[in-house]
């Protein structure tokens, strides 16, 4: 049974193996994040979980992260994704923060 605002529960209830960053208190997914629940055709919105409030302090994300059909609006501290990131039909409108995917550096031209 998963308590309200059990962030590290709802990470390993989906598989996707959290841990701690101990240097900056941020959180590393080690497998992935999905937006859909695997095997099913729901989001996490559909079961109530906001993604916005699970996310802000995922610093680094091992593996593909899949936005598809996703309510999440920003992800303030990514810095790094260890795969691909795909953001078909997403509400994602800010990414400023993510410096890294998959080994190549970002450089953001604001204007």
């Amino acid at each position: 049974m998963l308590k309200d605002g059990d962030v590290m529960g709802v990470f390993r209830k989906l598989g996707m193996n959290p841990q701690t960053n101990l240097k900056d208190g941020t959180i590393t997914l080690n497998n992935g994040y999905s937006a859909q629940i695997s095997g099913m055709s729901y989001t996490l919105f559909d079961l109530g979980i906001s993604e916005d409030f699970i996310m802000k302090n995922v610093s680094e994300i091992y593996g593909n992260v899949n936005l598809n059909g996703s309510a999440l609006k920003f992800i303030p501290k990514l810095r790094k994704v260890h795969g691909s990131i795909s953001f078909y039909d997403c509400k994602l409108s800010d990414l400023r923060s993510l410096e890294d995917i998959n080994g190549s550096k970002i450089t953001w031209i604001l204007r």
